[in-house]
């Protein structure tokens, strides 16, 4: 049995819920089940690079691949997926 468990890239303190709230609360509820991180929302990472940066507001801070990764391999994580997957366009 598999738990996705997911992150949202604009969202820091998602990340940081994974290691402080959500793993135990798998392992306690589904002992033994393996866990996949799915990083959501990749596609901000892209237009989060794209901003111009003549606007007042502060940029939000985003999580990176390399920072999601790094959480997957701390809590054992089966697998991690944080990138966006650029999928052909198919006209019908």
């Amino acid at each position: 049995m598999k738990e996705l468990t997911r992150i949202e890239v604009e969202s820091p303190d998602s990340l940081e819920n994974i290691e402080t709230k959500w793993k135990q609360e798998i392992e306690e509820n589904c002992p033994g089940v393996k866990l996949v991180l799915v990083a959501l929302k990749c596609d901000l990472r892209e237009s989060h690079q794209d901003e111009d940066d003549g606007g007042n507001e502060p940029k939000r801070p985003m999580i990176q691949y390399q920072q999601g990764l790094e959480v997957a391999q701390r809590i054992k994580a089966l697998r991690y997926l944080g990138e966006l997957m650029h999928l052909p366009y198919f006209e019908k």
